[in-house]
């Protein structure tokens, strides 16, 4: 699993591009708590967003 940091919704746009290009499983969280759950660890990669500013977005996972 490669987890990745964004900073910004552009970042992590163009990270779900690529990767969702590649037919791997996508998962996006907003902390690093939800590492632990156990459908974000069948995901390929994971995008921690540090975008929201305040807003507690659930964990999603795209195919």
């Amino acid at each position: 699993m490669k987890v990745l940091r964004v900073k910004s919704k552009r970042d992590r746009e163009r990270v779900e591009r690529r990767v969702l290009g590649k037919k791997k499983v996508l998962a996006v969280v907003s902390d690093v708590r939800d590492l632990n759950s156990d459908f974000i660890k069948k995901a390929n990669v994971v995008i921690i967003d540090e975008s929201s500013g305040g807003e507690n977005p659930q964990p999603t996972v795209q195919t």
